[in-house]
């Protein structure tokens, strides 16, 4: 896949400028110019879970009318989400550039190559909210993304919309999931849904395949040694070693080891909302 600068992934996640906001937010960075709109689907136009690997939809809904998502809890995502922005930093998946997975102020940030990205906000008390989008071809102009966002949120406690703290107001938000410290459930996605991101920390089968052939340099899949090797890397996650991830192949540069190390090390601790 064609590497790209963390700006082209910004201009195309719509990530760029987040730190900029109040509230929650450290860093400045700019803001992303304006873009065409595009027409606002709800979850009434068809966006809806195809498969178990695919969806993290169950079907089933709760008292309050919101519908609960098959994902692992924020702690069963830390240590593959950790691997993966390990994995990242130590392959120079970014090209060079700051883009991929990273944890910001105790958040922590899921970015694509291709522009694809979630956000997770972490509270203290070990609930979450993970917003993202997938479908970074999705635009909407100020009016549209405030509807899309009012659905995505619709029914759901107000502590929800505490990403809006740290997601710029024109980022076009795609799904909206809320963990509560028992189950993870949405109301419903809008375009570039849930459904539709590639998130590899979401099983291990997806992720272990990701480390394998980063590793590898393409030349193996998540079987035998190498699944092996990455398994130990996930299972280990914020506290992998050097020469955990070494041990994933040649495609780990020697020179990048630390740095992935400490990437890793980034995803320690509680969050802070």
């Amino acid at each position: 896949m064609e590497q790209i600068s963390r700006r082209r992934v910004l201009t195309v996640g719509g990530l760029a400028g987040a730190a900029a906001l109040t509230g929650c937010a450290d860093e400045d960075e700019p803001s992303l110019s304006d873009t065409p709109s595009t027409t606002y689907h709800s979850a009434d136009d068809g966006d809806s879970a195809t498969s178990s690997e695919g969806s993290g939809d169950t079907g089933t809904s709760s008292p309050a009318g919101l519908t609960e998502v098959a994902l692992d809890p924020p702690e069963g995502l830390q240590n593959r989400w950790a691997a993966y922005a390990a994995a990242w930093t130590a392959v120079d998946a970014g090209g060079g550039g700051d883009s991929g997975p990273r944890v910001e102020g105790r958040d922590w940030i899921y970015e694509m190559e291709v522009g694809e990205w979630a956000w997770l906000v972490r509270f203290s008390d070990g609930r979450a909210v993970l917003v993202g989008q997938g479908n970074p071809d999705e635009r909407r102009d100020a009016a549209q993304e405030k509807k899309a966002r009012a659905a995505l949120v619709a029914g759901a406690p107000s502590w929800w919309r505490t990403y809006e703290d740290v997601v710029p107001e024109f980022n076009s938000v795609g799904f909206v999931l809320g963990w509560d410290g028992k189950k993870w459930q949405r109301a419903g996605d809008a375009g570039g849904g849930f459904d539709a991101l590639t998130f590899y920390p979401k099983s291990a089968a997806l992720l272990g395949e990701r480390l394998a052939q980063w590793g590898s340099e393409g030349e193996s899949g998540y079987s035998g040694q190498a699944r092996v090797a990455a398994d130990r890397v996930m299972k280990a996650g914020a506290k992998v070693t050097a020469t955990q991830l070494k041990a994933l192949g040649p495609g780990i540069d020697d020179k990048r080891l630390k740095d992935g190390v400490e990437a890793a090390k980034a995803f320690r601790g509680k969050g802070r909302h």
